[in-house]
């Protein structure tokens, strides 16, 4: 066992709801040439540290690593899809246990993964995250009936000798419970799937519990299905948990963003399972044409799905995890299982048509989130500022009062807290909309951060009388104003 090493820098320590955290596999992210890094390092952990200043530059500060452990990535026998490992080339050819949800060597990084030596590198990955004020989150698969000892030694491991930031773990909450008491994890971030609010947990703002129903209400949203926007309001405005809620609209398990508005179907059969494995229910819409097109209306229309997706996602509460590839609109050809695909399926293929405009999408989004701080607390309803605004509210056709039902559609978000004022409009149907302004307090006025369908001919101004305000919205489109104060306006024009 290698002894601890020591970090250029300490670790950033970030509180969870500053975190926004890129999920990624690590020979996914960069084994495709189109990401550009060097050939030795294709598929690698110092692959990962060539692209860290492009994540960060997105706005990032935490990876998520699908596990990284000596996982056994022997051949899978799938019916139909041979296999066989390359021992020169140190590859499995054909359907492998890509993903790494299995038991393994917990105590060494996956050799699969390094150039030479896997552990001094996977160090240097920590090491090179740390110096750009960044964090690394490990996802660990433990037996559920295996030797407890064997996984606490293995987290105190990983933290004593690598220095890692987190975990995401497929344990209980009696699991759980134990490993939050353990003295050595107490700076440890600690996400899970399900968790049990009765047990005392050791330090619990250090805990995330994964939020599967906010991706599924989202997604229902997004695409208009009935009772969609009033459930994903309720989830937004009522959510009273102390806990943070890991939130995401895409993840390893599932559709892509790209794929999520290219196919309304799952297209599994490369896994050699006749299609049968995978999610059946996505809430995904191919916008008219299953899978690849080069019409130009449907890829417009795409595109600004996907760009309403990373918005919202952005602009809800919690700790937001973002499927690496999706800012490049990275596409798994419709799989939306792809644990045994370790080829091109699952490899981020880089430099789509969007790519540039989706990034910037991301990174607009995420400054915007924490520009404002709206996001930074439990947003609760009844949280009134020192003006009498509450700290989040739902807006109709008329402000103050969204009268939402299941035909709903189309609404405004105001978040508000002492003097921020953030106004998400969002119109889910065919055709455009009227949305009202809530009005501001003196000296504050809109300004139009964000319109996913900048590229369509809709008015973007407010239109202003005496008593009401509104905007106009196209279909499926989201448009963003915060509330800047008149003078600032006045500050800058002037320069």
């Amino acid at each position: 066992m290698k002894s601890s090493h020591t970090n250029k820098k300490g670790a950033p320590h970030l509180a969870l709801n500053e975190v926004r955290a890129y999920e990624c596999h690590v020979r996914g992210l960069t084994k495709d040439p189109s990401s550009g890094v060097q050939i030795q390092s294709r598929g690698t952990f110092a692959g990962i540290i060539e692209r860290l200043d492009d994540i960060k530059g997105l706005g990032f500060n935490q990876l998520i690593l699908m596990p990284v452990y000596e996982y056994q990535a022997s051949p899978l026998k799938i019916y139909g899809v041979p296999s066989h490992v390359n021992l020169k080339e140190k590859e499995v050819v054909g359907a492998a246990n890509y993903w790494g949800f299995k038991s393994g060597d917990y105590f060494h990084a996956k050799a699969y993964y390094g150039t030479q030596d896997a552990d001094q590198e996977f160090s240097g990955l920590i090491d090179a995250a740390h110096a750009r004020e960044m964090e690394i989150v490990m996802m660990m698969h433990f037996d559920p009936d295996g030797d407890t000892q064997v996984m606490l030694d293995a987290l105190n491991h990983w933290v004593r000798h690598f220095h890692v930031d987190g975990f995401f773990l497929n344990v209980n909450s009696w699991y759980l419970k134990v490993i939050s008491d353990q003295k050595y994890l107490k700076k440890t971030k600690l996400y899970v799937y399900e968790l049990d609010r009765s047990l005392p947990y050791t330090n619990p703002e250090r805990i995330a519990v994964y939020d599967p129903a906010y991706r599924v209400h989202l997604r229902k949203m997004l695409r208009g299905d009935e009772d969609g926007l009033r459930s994903f309001a309720d989830l937004l405005t009522n959510r009273q948990d102390p806990f943070t809620h890991l939130i995401c609209a895409a993840s390893h398990n599932g559709f892509t963003l790209a794929d999520l508005y290219s196919y309304s179907r799952k297209h599994n059969e490369a896994n050699g399972e006749s299609n049968k494995d995978g999610e059946d229910y996505n809430f995904s819409d191919n916008c008219g044409v299953e899978g690849a097109t080069e019409d130009p209306k449907i890829l417009q229309k795409r595109l600004r799905y996907i760009k309403n997706a990373i918005c919202m996602l952005f602009l809800s509460n919690g700790l937001p995890v973002f499927l690496a590839g999706d800012e490049e609109g990275n596409s798994q050809g419709g799989n939306n299982n792809a644990y045994c695909q370790d080829n091109a399926v699952s490899w981020i293929q880089y430099g789509g048509p969007f790519s540039e405009e989706l990034k910037k999408t991301v990174r607009d989004m995420i400054a915007l989130r924490m520009q404002t701080g709206l996001f930074q607390q439990t947003l609760q309803q009844s949280r009134i500022n020192y003006r009498g605004i509450p700290a989040v509210s739902v807006h109709g056709s008329y402000a103050w009062d969204a009268a939402l039902d299941n035909v709903s559609r189309h609404a405004g978000f105001l978040f508000a807290n002492e003097d921020r004022y953030l106004y998400v409009c969002v119109n889910f149907e065919e055709e455009p909309k009227r949305l009202a302004m809530p009005h501001l307090p003196e000296g504050f006025t809109w300004k139009l951060q964000m319109d996913t369908a900048a590229e369509a001919e809709c008015a973007s101004e407010i239109c202003e009388t005496d008593k009401s305000a509104s905007v106009l919205l196209t279909g499926h489109s989201v448009k963003i104003f915060s509330g800047i104060r008149e003078n600032s306006l006045q500050i800058k024009s002037q320069a």
